[in-house]
Parts: C-alpha cells; structure tokens; sequence
C-alpha cells in the first residue's frame, strides 16, 4: 500500500540521478557579461509565479522524477505528458512555497545544511557536486534555494496542513474492509542465517575457501551450537549483529536459491550450504505462516498514516487550485524546451535476502 504523491518534483534522490545522467553540456568558459548571457542561455527562465522565476532546469529535474516514476511503475507517458505534468508540478511546488513563506514558516536551516553536506559527500565532494550542477545548467545556489523550498513545504504540511487532518477508527475499519486484497498475505517463513561473503570476481579457491567455511559453521549448527551466536560470530553479513535475523519474507523477497531453500525447510531445520550471487549461506528456519489476511489491530498505523496522507494531498490540492485562481502565472518561452532531453533510465535493482 502506498501513499499517491501529491507532487513528485525535486526529491534530493530524484535529483542527483538526473543530475549524474543530464545531457547538457557546461556553459563555456568566458567572462563579465559573456559568461551572464552563456549560464542564461543554458539554465533560462522559462516562467514567472507572481514574479519568482522557474528555470529550464526545474522543470528539466521534475521531468526526469516523473519518468523515473512512470517506468518503475510501469506507466507510459509521452515526452509531452511528463513536461506538462513537470511544469505544473514546477508551479505547485513555487505557490505552495510562496504560501509558506506568506505563513512565516521556518526551516531548520542546520538540518538542512546537514543534508546538503550529506549529498555532496554521496558523489564524492563539494567540488565534484558543484560540477555536475554545472554540467546540468544550474548552480550550487539554484540547488540551495530548490531544496530551501523543499524543506519550507515539508514543513508546511508538517506545521499548517497536518493539525488539520483526522482520521478516525470508522474510516479506518472502512478502508479495510473496502480493499481486503491490500491485507492479503502470501505463505512467509521467518528464517535465519550465517552468510560467507564471496567477492564479484572470486576465483575458484576463494569460492572453495569460502563454502568450506560455510560448511564449517553449518556442521557446528547441527551439533547443537546456538545458530544465532553462530551468526554473531560468522556472519559476514549486516543482519549478523541480529544473530542472522530476517524476519518474515515471502518467496518473492528474496533470490531464487535462497528461497527456495528456506521454504524447503521444516520449523527448526537447518539447510545445507546455499549459493547465491552474495555468497554461501546456511539458512535456519524458526518459523512458517501460511498465506492469510492480516488483522486489522496488525494494519491499522498504516492505514491511519495512508488516510492521513490523502487527507493531506487533497487539503494541498484545494488549496493549490485557491493560490492559481489570483496567481500571475507568465509563460515567457515554451516550457517543452526544458525538458526536451530527459535522459532514459532503467531499474538495475537486484533482490537480495535484504541485502544481508
């Protein structure tokens, strides 16, 4: 179950994916008034919300999120639909900021400072951060400022909107007995294990080495050994400091070898070596729930959260459609060069037993 995005713009994840793959070449290097009109011509501005500019980039960014969103979704949307879609996102996100500040809300400037730090550190530095922010058309302020009203909403909706939203017990039980399929759960083991790390490119006597270790703390297991201090011990993996914890997971959570070694298992069965694209693994498995439909007192946070949520997303949306009904919206070029070359992305990601 998730929560319908209200407005999908410039998440800081989002962001930096667009950024590492944008098409758009640097400005040249030239000075005074040549260099204003270059950094113009690459990052214009494309409108004006009550006379605070949007750029090419903004709307650029967006563009990228929404696609990015589409294909992981497995939605189809034209390079029209998502710049139309990105330009009216574009001009929410202002007025809802605009509103903010109208409001006087604060942002926690250090937090945020905290996160900006936190990104340039992910792609290797402030120098490089800066350059790639270059290399899109934009700059380390434009970035800022973006992020500033990112924080500012959030707050917003945090501060303004939320203590304005309930949800009670009724529409909660409402909601679950309205969509059963959402609470629906499939057969899950909850299951334990000791994991052997092997590296990408292993030669054969380091896979030997490492299953041989494997091995080794499979046969102390069956020796009665605590499986759990085993892990602790052994474990190569991040769920080691759990003794090996997984918690319930479904066939489809994990690798193919993986799960069908786990759910092969009895209650309290210890598997042999396993052979994943992690490594060598022994799996213990405590214990097995057959497909059911969750209870209601085990669903409730969520879906309170979920309601909250919409309730949220529509109090923004009315009051979006009040701020565009005496807001001066200028279109000063066709948005639709903004996002003329958003880049094609594909989904590289690889299950794994939660990654441990």
């Amino acid at each position: 179950m998730r929560v319908r995005p209200f407005c999908a713009a410039l998440a800081t994840g989002l962001l930096l994916t667009t950024m590492s793959v944008a098409q758009t070449p640097p400005p040249a290097q030239t000075s005074g008034t040549e260099a204003a009109q270059a950094a113009a011509d690459v990052n214009p501005v494309v409108m004006k919300v009550n006379g605070d500019p949007i750029y090419a980039s903004d709307i650029q960014f967006t563009a990228h999120a929404l696609q990015l969103q589409a294909q992981r979704a497995g939605h189809k949307m034209t390079p029209d639909q998502i710049t139309q879609f990105a330009t009216e996102q574009v001009v929410d996100q202002k007025l809802l900021a605009q509103e903010a500040r109208r409001e006087k809300v604060q942002v926690d400037e250090k937090q945020l400072e905290q996160k900006l730090q936190q990104i340039e550190k992910r792609v290797g530095g402030h120098d490089q951060f800066v350059a790639l922010l270059k290399q899109s058309g934009t700059t380390l302020k434009r970035y800022q400022q973006t992020a500033h009203d990112q924080e500012l909403i959030s707050e917003f909706k945090q501060s303004r909107i939320m203590p304005k939203v309930s949800v009670t017990d009724a529409e909660v039980k409402k909601f679950y007995d309205d969509n059963p399929k959402y609470f629906e759960k499939p057969e899950e083991v909850r299951a334990q294990h000791i994991l052997i790390k092997v590296p990408p490119h292993a030669t054969e006597a380091q896979k030997k080495e490492a299953k041989a270790k494997a091995e080794a703390a499979r046969q102390r297991a069956l020796k009665g050994e605590d499986f759990s201090a085993l892990a602790k011990e052994l474990s190569e993996g991040p769920s080691a400091s759990r003794g090996g914890e997984l918690g319930f997971f479904d066939r489809n959570t994990m690798v193919k070898p993986f799960a069908d070694a786990a759910f092969a298992l009895k209650v309290g069965e210890i598997s042999p070596v396993v052979e994943t694209q992690f490594g060598y693994h022994v799996i213990k498995v405590e214990e097995h729930r057959p497909p059911h439909k969750q209870a209601l007192d085990e669903v409730k946070l969520p879906i309170r959260n979920y309601l909250t949520q919409e309730k949220v997303n529509e109090q923004l949306k009315e009051l979006v459609t009040k701020l565009k009904s005496s807001a001066k919206i200028e279109p000063l070029e066709p948005p639709q060069a903004a996002a003329s070359h958003v880049p094609s992305a594909k989904d590289n990601e690889k299950k794994g037993p939660h990654g441990s």
